[in-house]
């Protein structure tokens, strides 16, 4: 099995924590700056079959509880553990927090440091393919000297019991996609026995009108896959809470996993980093600018290599259709990404003909180390 991929947001705890732990220097390429992309980033990677270990302060995984819960319905191919640290007096924080109940109240399994039946759980929770949680409290580091003793036996831990872990394991087909959307209980496969709609037909008019116009779009990105040298399965293609993640479904299977709104583009990092070559991140222009812009000025700071297709139509057809200027998603994409901007004046096959074909042409391609950002207008609304 791969070493793990780290994540952490500096914080009081947190960071002595991770810097004696991976025995890292603070300028670390595993430091983020935003919880919900520390997080996501993580579980892309345990997705993608790597182990992936993600610490943050009790406050951070507050900010990152949005892609926390799409985490625990998910699941994970590979080892998921967070260090979560606990600020119980509000000493290193603007107030008092305990992040434990919050967690236990959305199904997760919180255990402690010293918790003797730690590996008993990391087992159950690979069983289970769902993430496990480590609280340390606040007090549990205050001793610097008997702290270390606590990190190390962790770290020895933690490191014997993924080496000896299986090799990974796909999810069961849609778990990844359809849990964090449909199940109502953590670990539900219910969902999966069910006759899945097709998409675009059987969407309910509002949401069947906008995938109709992203549908030549998503042809395209699955001719041009197919013929990808590393072949189709060796593609990672993922998606979030939006209306383009509904094709991870009959009959076009193209999003393999999904979690949050605006999770398409950190879950994509996760799997770079994990070590998948051919990564696509698909989402709409409003969960980019919700979430997924966040991620892209750390995709970049560390030389990451995926295509992101933003499907812009100017509204956010999800959520009752407001109005999302193009513009606007514009701003939100930092230097040091090429954008492609494409604009599409009809949605059916053979009007839009000539522009997939400039699509799939340069989609297939690439040149250099970077991320790549595919802006395809697809309506009218919130264009100037």
């Amino acid at each position: 099995m791969r070493s793990p991929v780290f994540t952490y947001v500096p914080g009081r705890g947190a960071s002595r924590f991770f810097e004696v732990f991976t025995g890292n220097s603070k300028t670390d390429s595993a430091h983020f700056y935003h919880e919900e992309i520390a997080y996501t980033v993580a579980h892309g990677a345990a997705l993608a079959g790597t182990p992936a270990i993600a610490f943050l302060k009790s406050h951070g995984i507050a900010k990152a509880m949005n892609s926390v819960i799409a985490s625990i319905h998910s699941g994970v191919a590979a080892p998921f553990v967070i260090f979560s640290f606990e600020d119980e007096t509000g000493s290193s924080s603007d107030h008092p927090f305990d992040a434990r109940s919050m967690l236990a109240a959305v199904g997760a399994e919180v255990l402690g440091p010293g918790d003797e039946q730690l590996v008993e759980a990391l087992e159950r929770s690979l069983a289970q393919k769902k993430p496990v949680f480590i609280s340390v409290p606040g007090n549990a580091l205050s001793d610097v000297e008997a702290s270390e003793e606590i990190i190390h036996s962790l770290r020895t831990t933690l490191f014997s019991w993924i080496a000896k872990a299986p090799d990974p394991s796909p999810l069961p087909k849609h778990q990844a996609l359809l849990n964090p959307l449909l199940s109502r209980s953590p670990g539900s496969h219910a969902i999966l026995n069910r006759t899945l709609p097709e998409v675009p037909r059987d969407l309910p008019p509002h949401l069947k009108r906008t995938a109709e116009s992203y549908e030549p779009f998503i042809k395209a990105i699955r001719e041009s896959l197919a013929t990808d040298p590393a072949g189709p399965e060796a593609v990672w293609v993922t998606g979030d809470a939006g209306t383009s993640s509904l094709f991870g479904l009959p009959p076009h299977g193209l999003v393999k996993v999904c979690t949050h709104m605006g999770g398409a583009i950190p879950l994509a990092m996760g799997a770079a980093l994990a070590g998948k070559t051919r990564t696509v991140a698909i989402t709409g222009d409003f969960s980019f600018i919700s979430t997924g812009c966040l991620a892209l000025s750390e995709a970049v700071r560390r030389n990451l290599t995926f295509d992101g297709v933003v499907f812009a139509n100017g509204e956010a057809s999800a959520t009752g259709g407001q109005i999302v200027p193009v513009e606007f998603v514009k701003m939100q994409i930092p230097s040091g990404v090429e954008i492609v901007d494409l604009k599409a004046e009809a949605s059916s096959d053979s009007s839009a003909l000539p522009l997939l074909r400039v699509f799939s042409n340069r989609f297939r391609t690439r040149s250099g180390n970077q991320v790549r950002i595919w802006l395809l207008q697809t309506g009218t609304k919130g264009q100037t």
